[in-house]
C-alpha cells in the first residue's frame, strides 16, 4: 500500500492558496506519495497539476460534503479530470432521516454516473453516525448498496464496529482506506490511540487496497500539524511497514 495524507490535517496552516501549495511541498518532503484535498482554495487546475508534478505527488482523491457534490460536481469533476484524481470522495452527509438519506443516494448516483465518463470513482467517507440504525437498518449499509466506500477506521472504531470485520464485510466495495488514530474520543497522531492500526492495514492488503490515507486529528494541546504530520508518516514507514 502507499501512503498518502488527507491535507485537512494541515488545517492549522492552509487559509488560501498560498499556503495549500506550501503545505504540499511540507508533505512531499516528508516523504508521502500521494494527498488527498480539502478543498484547493482557488487554485488554477493547471497550477495545481503542475505543482503535483514538480513536488512527485498523485492526487489520490479529493473530499467534497454532499451540499457541494448536490450544487457543483461538473466543476469538481472537471478540476479533478484535470489533475488525473482517480477518485472524489463524498466527505460528510446527515443520514439520521429518510430525506436526508434519500437526497445522499440522488446525488452520489448522479455523481457517479457523471464522473465515470472521466474515469472516476465516487467513493463515501464515513463518519460515526452512518452506523446509528435507521428505523433498524444502519445507514452505511444502505450506502454501500449505492456506491463503493472510503472507510475511516477510526470512526468506525468508534461507532463500536471492528474495523478489520467491516473492511472484509464490504471488501469489493473498498476504494481507499483512512488510517486514523484517536483513544477515549480525541482524536490523535497515528500510533498514539487505541485503533488497531496494524491489523487494519494488514486487512488493507489482503483486500486489495492500493492507498492507506493518513488523516490527523490530534486533538491534544500541544497538536501541531507539521509534527503530527511527520510522526504519523514515521509510524506508517516504521511500525505499520508501509
Amino acid at each position: 500500500m502507499k501512503k498518502a495524507i488527507q491535507m485537512w490535517s494541515f488545517r492549522d496552516r492552509v487559509h488560501d492558496g498560498a499556503s495549500l501549495l506550501e503545505a504540499l511541498a511540507l508533505a512531499a518532503d516528508m516523504g508521502y506519495e500521494g494527498v488527498e484535498f480539502a478543498g484547493t482554495f482557488g487554485v488554477p487546475a493547471e497550477e495545481m497539476k503542475e505543482t503535483l508534478q514538480k513536488l512527485g505527488l498523485t492526487s489520490v482523491s479529493c473530499h467534497e460534503d454532499v451540499e457541494r457534490m448536490d450544487h457543483n460536481i461538473d466543476e469538481i469533476i472537471e478540476y479533478h479530470h484535470t489533475l488525473g484524481t482517480p477518485y472524489i470522495g463524498c466527505s460528510y452527509s446527515p443520514t439520521s432521516t429518510h430525506e436526508e438519506m434519500e437526497r445522499l443516494e440522488r446525488v452520489l448516483k448522479t455523481a457517479q454516473e457523471k464522473a465515470a465518463k472521466y474515469g472516476i470513482q465516487v467513493l463515501y467517507h464515513n463518519h460515526s453516525h452512518e452506523f446509528v440504525p435507521l428505523d433498524g437498518v444502519r445507514p452505511i449499509d444502505e450506502i454501500a448498496k449505492w456506491c463503493m466506500l472510503e472507510p475511516d477506521t477510526y470512526w468506525v472504531f468508534h461507532a463500536g464496529d471492528n474495523p478489520c470485520e467491516f473492511l472484509r464485510q464490504y471488501r469489493s466495495r473498498v476504494g481507499l482506506i483512512h488510517l486514523k488514530d484517536g483513544a477515549n474520543g480525541k482524536g490523535t497522531s497515528l500510533g498514539e490511540g487505541s485503533n488497531d492500526l496494524k491489523a487494519i492495514v494488514e486487512t488493507g492488503k489482503d483486500i486489495g487496497v492500493e492507498w492507506a490515507i493518513a488523516e490527523i486529528e490530534n486533538e491534544a494541546e500541544d497538536a501541531e500539524s507539521l509534527r503530527d504530520a511527520k510522526n504519523s508518516f514515521a509510524y506508517m514507514t516504521d511500525v505499520l511497514g508501509l
